[in-house]
C-alpha cells in the first residue's frame, strides 16, 4: 500500500522502530555490514521501499511520540499495519488521531479486522493465506492442503487499503465519519 501511494507521486514517510527493523532489511549484524550501513541498500529493501523516506521512531518514549504526533497533525492519511490494539496503547488511538487532525483519513489494516473473533491475532501473508482457506484449492484433488508460499494478502490487502484511502481522499464527506 504505502509503495503504491508512493509510486503515485505522494510523499511517504515510512515509520520504523529500531527495535523492529524492517525484515526487508536482513538480519545480518556482523559490525561491517551496520557500519557500512549496508542493511539500507539491500536490493530487497530498496525496491520495497522505493519513493519513501524513512524515519526511525521509539513510540514508547515521550521524544518519539511527540515527533510522530507532529508528523501526523499535519498529514493526510496514516496506514496502520499493527495488530489493533498497538497503536491504542501507545496513545495514538483514533480517537487521539482525530484530534490531532480532524482531516486525517485513518486506515488500519490489522490482518483479521477491528471486530473479528480473531482480531487479537497478529499476522503475515502467510497466517492469512491459511485463514482464507487458499492452501485447501492449491494442490491436487485428495491431497492435503498445499501452501503457494506467495504472500497474496499481503500485496491484495495493500492495494484494496490503497484503493479505499484515495477514495475516502477524494470524497471529503467520508473524513467527517468512520466505520469500525
Amino acid at each position: 500500500m504505502y509503495r503504491t501511494l508512493a509510486d503515485l507521486g505522494a510523499d511517504v514517510i515510512k515509520i520504523e522502530a529500531i527495535q523492529y527493523p524492517d525484515w526487508w532489511r536482513g538480519v545480518d549484524r556482523r559490525p561491517a555490514y551496520v557500519e557500512e550501513q549496508m542493511y539500507e541498500m539491500k536490493p530487497e529493501f530498496c525496491v520495497m521501499n522505493r519513493n519513501k523516506r524513512g524515519i526511525t521512531l521509539d513510540l514508547t518514549r515521550p521524544q518519539g511520540l511527540s515527533l510522530a504526533k507532529r508528523l501526523l497533525a499535519g498529514a493526510d492519511i496514516a496506514v496502520s499495519n499493527y495488530s489493533v490494539d498497538v497503536l491504542p496503547k501507545l496513545g495514538l488511538g483514533y480517537d487521539v488521531l482525530r484530534t490531532l487532525n480532524p482531516r486525517l483519513v485513518v486506515m488500519s489494516m490489522s490482518a483479521f479486522g477491528t471486530n473479528s473473533l480473531y482480531r487479537n491475532c497478529r499476522a503475515y501473508g502467510s497466517t492469512l493465506e491459511q485463514g482464507s482457506g487458499l492452501p485447501s484449492v492449491i494442490g491436487n484433488p485428495g491431497d492435503p492442503p498445499v501452501m503457494s508460499h506467495i504472500a497474496f494478502g499481503d500485496a491484495v490487502g495493500g492495494l484494496n487499503g490503497c484503493a479505499a484511502v484515495l477514495v475516502a481522499l477524494i470524497r471529503p464527506h467520508h473524513r467527517t465519519r468512520t466505520v469500525h
